[in-house]
């Protein structure tokens, strides 16, 4: 077994805006470079490509030269020209082995950024997503989605623009409406290699945890959902991750905590009611205990 994942030894951050991003930057929005790197701002975030990415947004992109392996809650799947990604919010990836000419058009950004924009009612393709997010796609369908790629980006370059945001949310938004219709028209690719048992369990449990973090905090709500033992399903997850299910539940509530302290203006009780906590005392308690600090001193660092 590799290095264990944990958030310690992952890629983490926020799509967010706050006062770092500066006046060029976009609320919820990045470019990813040309080996699927995202570009953030400099001295925003650290972004070590040999580690694994696990934030609380979407990436989508198109390979279009080149090849590449990569791992999605453990899965192993290859990335080759004409094959599309699409990674949903909470799930641990990797860009493990690239070629010298592999080449990645895509976008990092959160659902967020599509305020005010109604997806429509049959928007049921999440769930096929989160289970094959490669998709091997025509010949056509690459040359749109690439001409997509190029609208956006040069788009967000025309930093003086009228309505330039809103342009590029209505681009964007089509992209994604674009690679969803394949979606439900299209075969998926399958991943490639074997997963363990543990593994399974493992993702299992990460695609539980992004969907009920908010509600469910005791480790025995994921154990019985997978139908394990809550003693079996930590050490299944400690042996996989490097931690067990209790600590990767903290460790989503204080990384959604922060961002909500850290991005929006939402007052320490709003985000307590959010997160679902019985009060705001309650949850100023949690935070300390788990980061050393108050929310409200977090918010003011």
């Amino acid at each position: 077994m590799g290095r264990a994942i944990t958030i310690d030894n992952c890629n983490t951050f926020s799509m967010e805006k706050n006062e770092q991003w500066g006046p060029d930057g976009v609320a919820d929005f990045a470019l990813s470079d040309a080996k699927g790197v995202p570009l953030l701002p400099e001295g925003h975030y650290r972004i070590d490509p040999a580690l694994p990415f696990f934030f609380n947004g979407l990436l989508m992109g198109v390979c279009v030269q080149g090849e590449a392996a990569i791992t999605v809650n453990f899965k192993h799947y290859t990335l080759t020209p004409g094959v599309t990604l699409l990674i949903l919010p909470y799930y641990l990836f990797q860009f493990e082995r690239q070629s010298d000419d592999f080449t990645f058009e895509g976008f990092y950004f959160s659902f967020n950024f599509f305020v005010g924009l109604v997806l429509p009612a049959d928007f049921k393709a999440l769930s096929q997503i989160s289970e094959q997010p490669c998709l091997s796609v025509a010949a056509d369908d690459v040359k749109a989605l690439r001409n997509f790629y190029a609208g956006i980006v040069n788009q967000y370059r025309r930093m003086t623009q009228a309505y330039r945001v809103q342009v590029l949310r209505g681009l964007l938004y089509a992209m994604l409406l674009y690679i969803v219709s394949i979606y439900k028209g299209s075969e998926q690719i399958e991943y490639s290699g074997t997963q363990t048992r543990q593994e399974e369990i493992t993702a299992k449990f990460l695609t539980l945890l992004n969907e009920y973090y908010k509600f469910h905090r005791a480790v025995s709500f994921y154990s019985d959902k997978l139908c394990v033992s809550s003693k079996y399903l930590s050490q299944v997850v400690k042996d996989t991750t490097g931690r067990p299910v209790h600590i990767w539940i903290i460790e989503q509530i204080i990384l959604e905590s922060k961002r909500l302290l850290r991005t929006t203006s939402m007052s320490v009780y709003q985000i307590a009611e959010e997160l679902h906590f019985p009060n705001a005392s309650f949850f100023g308690q949690y935070f300390k205990k788990h980061t050393g600090v108050t929310p409200y001193k977090f918010r003011r660092s």
